[in-house]
């Protein structure tokens, strides 16, 4: 297999913080002796609004890791708005990949958790404070700065009503 995809789809389009990954262990221990190991490496973690990758945000990459430091349970902060949390990983023929990768792609995992407000437009500890009206798309999850604001506003909630000056000539 050259490529694995996996994805969990919340049901419509979330305000996501962060998400924690659980690796499969197989009742053996994590490390670079673990087979798991080498084929967790090299994996990729997208939020998209549809099951395509390609149409989403890459929260994460690995191009670092290897059999002895990758982690068993991997937390990537990823503060995007999405319907689908997609994990993939890939080997694809032609490509020469590290040392310690396996030689197929594979999606082990055990648990994948998604922590974030479960509907955009709200924002706080427990997403119980609406955004701002006056943003036109999302808001932050933390502390409710708009990404856009309606025309005729700015400012981090879009709280500033924009001045207009017109000339005359």
């Amino acid at each position: 297999m050259y490529t694995a995809t996996w994805w969990v789809n919340l049901l419509g389009i979330a305000s996501i913080h962060h998400v924690t990954i659980y690796f499969m262990l197989g009742n053996y221990p994590w490390g670079s002796t673990s087979v798991f190991t080498a084929e967790a490496l090299g994996f990729s973690l997208y939020v998209s609004n549809t099951t395509n990758k390609l149409d989403g945000i890459l929260c994460f990459q690995d191009t670092e890791f290897n059999t002895s430091t990758i982690p068993a349970v991997f937390n990537v902060t990823c503060t995007v708005h999405g319907q689908y949390v997609i994990f993939y990983n890939e080997r694809l023929p032609g490509v020469t990949y590290p040392d310690g990768y396996s030689k197929f792609a594979y999606n082990d995992i055990c648990e994948v958790e998604v922590f974030g407000c479960p509907r955009a437009g709200f924002y706080g500890i427990d997403c119980s404070i609406p955004c701002p009206e006056q943003c036109s798309s999302y808001c932050d999850i933390e502390v409710g700065t708009c990404e856009e604001c309606h025309p005729g506003y700015q400012g981090q909630q879009c709280e500033l009503g924009k001045l207009i000056e017109i000339f005359f000539f």
